[in-house]
């Protein structure tokens, strides 16, 4: 809940409830304390920016995945029946039955997967299997939209699920297939 800006935020407006709390003094009502309204104040003040920069990171989440998706050339060495990605017989045959279109959803999964493949092997140029910052980052400038640090941790917070500081194929893959239209981050 806490890796992601709007789950912070949740955690601001119990600790500005409690700072109000503090404001009541029963024993003398014209007492005013100064520390509580400020703390009060600066939380609603990093509230309200926490929340603007959750929605200003989605959109440029959403337009690195609407890149992936539109702008990724596949590879020719591109392997989408690797056991590493889960996609096996079983799973094509639930997702037939649960989304009811047949053989069009494992068409569409199947480019996206490679195009998810391509990409990530595209910006793995180390080849050590795993992305970084940098790679990230990169990815921004790619599709036009340069991050500021704060929003490339928290894209990359997304994207890495085990917490581990890298993002690996599987992760990469599941995360953008999983999360496809962010509206806060």
């Amino acid at each position: 809940l806490f890796r992601r800006i709007w789950g912070r935020t949740i955690l601001y407006i119990i600790m500005m409830i409690t700072c109000a709390s503090f404001l009541a003094n029963d024993d003398n009502p014209s007492d005013f304390r100064s520390v509580p309204w400020i703390a009060g104040l600066y939380l609603l003040i990093i509230i309200v920016l926490s929340y603007i920069f959750s929605y200003v990171a989605a959109k440029k989440y959403n337009a690195i995945r609407e890149y992936i998706i539109k702008a990724t050339v596949i590879g020719k060495d591109v392997n989408v029946s690797s056991p590493l990605m889960g996609n096996d017989e079983e799973e094509q045959k639930e997702q037939q039955e649960q989304n009811g279109d047949g053989s069009q959803t494992i068409v569409d999964d199947d480019m996206l997967m490679k195009k998810l493949i391509s990409k990530f092997d595209e910006l793995d140029v180390n080849k050590n299997g795993k992305l970084g910052m940098t790679e990230i980052a990169k990815l921004g400038e790619q599709c036009g939209n340069a991050f500021s640090a704060s929003e490339k941790y928290a894209v990359f917070l997304l994207l890495d699920k085990e917490c581990n500081g890298e993002i690996t194929k599987p992760e990469w893959i599941m995360q953008l297939k999983k999360n496809k239209v962010m509206k806060m981050l």
